[in-house]
C-alpha cells in the first residue's frame, strides 16, 4: 500500500507543472532628442507602439525598459494619442539588448517633418553626453 500511495505521489509531482519565476524578457530603448529648432519650445512626445512614453524638450533623453519583441517607434510634436498616420519605425528588441532612437526635426521650406531614427551605440554615446536625463517621464504616466 505505502509503495502505491509513494507512486501516486510521484507521478503527481511529475504531472505538475513547473512554478517558474522568469522574469519578463526585457531591452532597454533610449528616446533621444539632441536639439530641436531655435526657440521651439514645445516638447516631442515619444511613442512606443501606440502608447506616450515620455514628452522630451531639447537635449533631453528618457530609458525605458520594453519588453522583448516586435515593437514599433514614433513621435509627434502634439497630441497624447497617435496621429492617423505616423512615421515610425518597427524593430524587433533583443533580450538584454540596448536600442537608441533619436527624434529628429527638419524645418525645410516651411515643411515640418519629425521623425525617429535607430542609431548606433557610438552615435548615441556622444549625444548622450550633450543631454539630460529625463527621469520624471514615467512618473507622469499613469494608467
Amino acid at each position: 500500500m505505502k509503495q502505491i500511495i509513494f507512486l501516486a505521489v510521484v507521478a503527481l509531482a511529475a504531472s505538475a507543472p513547473v512554478c517558474s519565476f522568469s522574469q519578463d524578457k526585457k531591452a532597454t530603448v533610449y528616446f533621444i532628442r539632441e536639439t530641436g529648432m531655435p526657440g521651439f519650445a514645445l516638447g516631442f512626445n515619444a511613442f512606443i507602439d501606440s502608447a506616450v512614453v515620455c514628452r522630451l524638450n531639447n537635449n533631453r533623453y528618457s530609458v525605458h525598459e520594453v519588453s522583448a519583441g516586435v515593437h514599433s517607434f514614433h513621435a509627434q510634436t502634439m497630441g497624447k494619442k497617435e496621429a492617423k498616420y505616423p512615421e515610425r519605425i518597427v524593430l524587433d528588441l533583443e533580450e538584454g539588448k540596448t536600442y537608441y532612437i533619436q527624434m529628429v526635426y527638419v524645418d525645410k521650406y516651411f515643411v515640418d517633418k519629425l521623425y525617429v531614427q535607430e542609431i548606433t551605440s557610438g552615435t548615441a554615446q556622444v549625444k548622450l553626453k550633450k543631454c539630460k536625463e529625463d527621469t520624471k517621464c514615467l512618473a507622469e504616466k499613469k494608467e
